[in-house]
């Protein structure tokens, strides 16, 4: 790891990754990249009772992490 962000790049906030089974938890089940559109999609879980779907552009997340101070 050369570069870590000091806050989340998710976190529990929406009602549904709050209230739950197991309340404010939210974790990755499965990644992919779409190399013609550069966007990730991140399924997650929520609380243990949904699953959710996160996009970025990964361009621009990398830039994010590469300012961000060594780990």
């Amino acid at each position: 790891m050369l570069h870590r962000s000091e806050e989340w790049v998710l976190g529990p906030q929406a009602e549904f990754e709050v209230t739950g089974d197991v309340p404010n938890v939210v974790f990755p089940c499965g990644l992919i990249r779409d190399d013609e559109t550069d966007l990730l999609s991140l399924y997650y879980g929520a609380a243990d009772t949904r699953i959710g779907l996160a996009t970025a552009d990964c361009s621009q997340l990398l830039e994010y992490l590469v300012e961000c101070p060594p780990g």
